[in-house]
């Protein structure tokens, strides 16, 4: 067993908890975030970690706090980390329209008061 399949369903977890507590089918998040139901039903249970550009679009369907969901995932948010629009597009190979969306999102996060 490898040391990823020992790790809690965290982000899954929490993703399926906020779509029963909102009351919605699994089709329901799958039209809304754009994606497959079994894509939902497999991060859910823990078959599949998703990758930002796919979180993003289940976020906005829940309506979630993307910030509480990277964290749930384990990422840390601190002044040492590299620039986060270039981490993005090194890691990720996200298009320009998703990191401007998620760059604009966590300004927004960071000017509310």
């Amino acid at each position: 067993m490898s040391d990823s399949s020992k790790r809690p369903n965290i982000i899954g977890e929490h993703i399926k908890a906020k779509r029963v507590e909102a009351g919605l089918l699994l089709r329901e998040v799958a039209e809304r975030a754009g994606v497959h139901e079994s894509t939902i039903s497999r991060i859910e249970h823990g078959l599949l970690l998703p990758p930002v550009d796919v979180l993003l679009r289940i976020g906005d369907a829940l309506e979630l706090d993307l910030t509480e969901l990277l964290a749930k995932m384990g990422a840390r948010f601190s002044e040492d980390l590299p620039d986060f629009e270039t981490y993005l597009r090194a890691k990720y190979q996200l298009s320009e329209d998703v990191i401007a969306r998620m760059a604009a999102y966590f300004k927004e996060q960071t000017n509310t008061d």
